[in-house]
This record gives structure tokens, sequence and C-alpha cells, in this order.
């Protein structure tokens, strides 16, 4: 008999918590899960207008200050944050990524 781990399912959005128990088996019968594709064009394409600016591991309000903090010294004119996976293949990570209109 397979054993059945509880795995929490969320979208990863900024203060997101968990939002559902998912039983997931630990079996090895089946097909493997799909790989995360850490490489996606959609996930590191620049926003139209905007150009990349930083990237950290780290919490989205250290982004938000890092963008204000640019409008504030005038280095740029608009900013967005958004969470990317990127990484490696064998472990991504969350990023905080900072896009800017200069």
């Amino acid at each position: 008999m397979p054993r059945i781990a509880q795995v929490c399912v969320t979208v990863l959005l900024a203060g997101a918590a968990c939002t559902a128990l998912s039983p997931v088996s630990t079996a090895a019968t089946g097909p493997a899960p799909a790989a995360v594709s850490t490489n996606s064009t959609a996930a590191s394409t620049p926003p139209a207008g905007y150009v990349y600016q930083a990237a950290w591991i780290t919490t989205p309000e250290y982004c938000e200050s890092r963008g204000k903090e640019g409008i504030t010294e005038g280095r740029w004119t608009a900013y967005l944050c958004r969470e990317e996976y990127r990484g490696g293949t064998d472990i991504p990570l969350l990023y905080q990524v900072l896009y800017v209109k200069k």
C-alpha cells in the first residue's frame, strides 16, 4: 500500500497562504510528475516597456522598497515587481524580480 503525504498546494503570490491540502502518493508507481520549467520565456520576458533591473531571493516588500527608492532618486519613472522561478535545473528558486521603465 503506498504511503500518502499531505502537500500544501498554493499559488505563490505575495502574502499567499496555503489554500488547500492535497493527498499525494509517495509510491514509485505511475507516471513521473511534470518538471517545472525554470527557463520559460514568459517568466523571463520583461513586460512591454520595462527592462530587467535586478532580482533577489527575498520578500516582495524588499523589491517594492527598491522600486520606490529608484523612483525617488530619479533612476526610473515606474517599476514592477513580480515573482519568478529562476535558477538551476535541480532546484528552481523563487526570486523577486524588479523591472523598470527608464
